[in-house]
C-alpha cells in the first residue's frame, strides 16, 4: 500500500551461557519471542548463540538480556579497558560515559578522569571495540585500548622468563663439568691426590 512505512530492522548475535539441552534452546528462543518488536529468533546449542532481528524502537537489547536472564541464563558480557586523553573535568566523564551507555549492546561505562581511563562491559556480538572506540573519539578524546599495550608487556615478560630458564638450565650444564675439569687439574696437588681418581688428570687432548 502506498505510504505504508516498513519499520527498520536490525540483527544481533548473543552469547547466552547455561545452556545444556534442546529444552533449554526452547526456553530461550520463548522468553525473546515474547518481546514485542521480536522478529524472530533462533538458538544455536553448540555455538551458545542467540541470533535475533527485532525491530530496535519497539525492543532493546536489554529487553532481550532481561527475558533470557529471567529464564535462567545468561549472556555473557566482555570488558573493554582505553586510555582516554584529553579530558579535563567532571563534565568530560559525564560525557564520555553518557555517550557510550547510549550504544546498543553496552551494559555499563565506568569513567575515570584521574587515571585518564574508560572500562566498558559490552555484549559480544551487540557492537564491537571499534565503535565503542569510535564514539569516544568522537567526542573529541583520544582513545588507546589498554589491552594492546598490557599484550606487549606480557610478551616481553615470557621472553624474559623464557631466556632466564634457559640461562639456569646452562648453568645446571656446565656446572659440573667445570667442577669436574678443575678437580683433574688440582690432581697433583698432594693433599687431593688421594681422594681424586687418577684418570680426572688425564690429559685427553
Amino acid at each position: 500500500m502506498a505510504g505504508t512505512q516498513v519499520a527498520a530492522t536490525k540483527h544481533v548475535v548473543l552469547p547466552v551461557r547455561g545452556m545444556s539441552c534442546a529444552a533449554c534452546v526452547a526456553h530461550v528462543e520463548k522468553a525473546l519471542k515474547s518481546l514485542a518488536g521480536v522478529i524472530e529468533a533462533k538458538v544455536n546449542l553448540m555455538a551458545g548463540k542467540a541470533a535475533v532481528d527485532y525491530e530496535p524502537e519497539k525492543v532493546s537489547i536489554p529487553d532481550m538480556v532481561r527475558v533470557v536472564t529471567d529464564v535462567g541464563f545468561e549472556i555473557v558480557t566482555e570488558e573493554l579497558s582505553v586510555k582516554v586523553a584529553g579530558m579535563t573535568c567532571a563534565a568530560c566523564v559525564n560525557k564520555v560515559e553518557r555517550t557510550v551507555k547510549k550504544l546498543p549492546g553496552v551494559a555499563n561505562a565506568v569513567v575515570n578522569l584521574a587515571t585518564e581511563s574508560a572500562k566498558v562491559e559490552y555484549y559480544p556480538g551487540t557492537v564491537t571495540k571499534s565503535e565503542i572506540k569510535q564514539a569516544i573519539e568522537a567526542l573529541g578524546y583520544n582513545v588507546e585500548e589498554r589491552g594492546d599495550a598490557q599484550s606487549e608487556l606480557d610478551r616481553e615478560r615470557e621472553a624474559r622468563e623464557a631466556e632466564i630458564s634457559r640461562q639456569r638450565r646452562n648453568m645446571w650444564l656446565t656446572w659440573p663439568v667445570s667442577l669436574i675439569a678443575m678437580l683433574g687439574t688440582m690432581r697433583e696437588m698432594w693433599i687431593l691426590d688421594r681422594f681424586i681418581p687418577e684418570w680426572l688428570g688425564n690429559n685427553f687432548t
